[in-house]
């Protein structure tokens, strides 16, 4: 929840942090005003509504889990690899064809 409801809101409070002292001042931020901007940015972005907000969008309080299963990423279907000796060489044998075959149908399905 925190990339959702704590990383995004002080990403753009620092962009605006540092846009309206670029407006204000027509200076860069250098390593000196780096940690001021962000201590106001941070301010702005760590409130309790928008942590609030990020658990409630995730599904974690109160729990959903619609919500959750939504965000979760299906694993990739583990294939595993043609020996080596196999995929280096021109197949020959109806067996070599038959098995690159069969291999090669198994990411069609």
């Amino acid at each position: 929840p925190l990339d959702v409801g704590l990383f995004g809101p002080l990403q753009v409070a620092y962009r605006k942090a540092v846009e309206d002292f670029f407006l204000t001042t027509s200076c860069g931020v250098n390593r000196n005003l780096y940690f001021p901007l962000y201590k106001h940015a941070r301010a702005k972005a760590d409130t309790q509504k928008y942590i609030q907000a990020a658990f409630k969008v995730t599904g974690i309080v109160p729990f959903n889990s619609g919500a959750v299963l939504s965000q979760l990423q299906l694993p990739v279907r583990f294939q595993p690899p043609l020996p080596q000796s196999v995929l280096e060489r021109t197949p020959y044998t109806r067996h070599d064809i038959r098995q690159q075959t069969n291999y090669a149908l198994t990411f069609l399905k």
